[in-house]
């Protein structure tokens, strides 16, 4: 892709953290020489973000993608106007916030299905307003990872690990943990990594017992890499937990397949939570979001850290564009 892909971020909850971040990263100067980024959301919640940053940059409102995205001194909002002026509050959440929270992920996800972005980095939501509004089973469809649909690959520095199952208690995932599944789960992970410049990758399979020694490992994982081997992926497994997230980290791999969601989420916590971001892959564009929540607790007081969505910016923009992840040793250069 010689064009810099558009890429469009819903601001999340107006009354989080989200709106603050995404100013405080569009103004670090990094994200404009690699894409378009369009701001989704309330232009108002934008404006006071802004002011509470104290970027410098202006607040511009917009109606087309075309027009957007082009001037680095700008930040630029579609605002379809889902949330009427006068109802943002920094702290507070609302079931009016929540339907907009709703509503902006639904426009920003329209615009990447029609092609005028190829991109989607979502801004911090709240569970809570999103419960006031009735609207997190609507949004839990469009975001939550599911088995044999999409899988969830969370970033932390040179750590990446693949979720095969997500939101589960621990004595299901035993149950789900097939052969079928790991082969899916493998095959999906390959073609993106491919998708996004990554050539051949090196997949690394966590075994889900101590030392990947039991039932699910013998029976159901060892088979399911074999299948995925046969297919020409160039995968190892399953390796024991306790150590395969340390030879991702040195090199060796270029990303892990881990059972579930904890036992990837402990590891990249662990290793590193500032830059963290995370990618739904099986989308047919780039989809990423941060890993912390809508802060309320310092919303609106210019003290929120913006590496998360300033890593997750250059990540959807690295990965539209074919670029694959920096610094990674196969990857296709800019």
């Amino acid at each position: 892709m010689t064009d810099k892909p558009a890429i469009v971020i819903s601001i999340g909850d107006p009354g989080g953290i989200g709106p603050e971040v995404l100013c405080k990263a569009l103004a670090s100067g990094q994200i404009h020489p690699l894409a378009r980024p369009v701001a989704v959301g309330s232009a108002e919640a934008m404006e006071m973000a802004n002011k509470v940053a104290g970027t410098g940059l202006r607040v511009r409102r917009v109606t087309r993608m075309t027009e957007a995205g082009h001037d680095p001194g700008c930040i630029d909002v579609l605002d379809s106007g889902k949330l009427a002026p006068g109802n943002v509050t920094p702290g507070v959440a609302t079931a009016i916030s929540g339907r907009a929270q709703l509503d902006w992920v639904v426009e920003a996800d329209a615009l990447c299905r029609r092609g005028q972005a190829q991109g989607f980095v979502m801004g911090v939501i709240n569970t809570t307003a999103l419960e006031l509004a009735g609207a997190w089973d609507e949004i839990e469809k469009l975001v939550e990872p599911q088995p044999y649909a999409s899988y969830l690959l969370v970033i932390t520095g040179p750590l990446r690990v693949v979720h095969m199952v997500h939101h589960r208690h621990v004595r299901e995932v035993c149950d789900l943990i097939k052969k079928d599944l790991v082969l899916h789960a493998l095959e999906v992970t390959q073609q993106n990594f491919e998708r996004w410049g990554i050539k051949a990758p090196r997949i690394a399979v966590s075994g889900w017992n101590p030392h990947a020694y039991g039932p699910e490992d013998q029976a159901e994982i060892a088979p399911g890499v074999e299948m995925a081997r046969a297919k020409g992926i160039n995968v190892t497994g399953p390796i024991s937990p306790d150590t395969v997230y340390r030879q991702n980290i040195e090199g060796q791999y270029d990303v892990v397949l881990a059972m579930s969601h904890d036992q990837g989420h402990i590891a990249i916590k662990t290793w590193g939570f500032l830059g963290n971001c995370s990618v739904t892959l099986g989308m047919p564009y780039i989809s990423t979001s941060v890993a912390h929540g809508t802060a309320y607790d310092i919303a609106g007081k210019g003290v929120a850290k913006a590496d998360n969505m300033l890593e997750a910016l250059k990540l959807t923009a690295n990965l539209a564009a074919g670029r694959g992840f920096p610094n990674a040793p196969n990857a296709a250069a800019a």
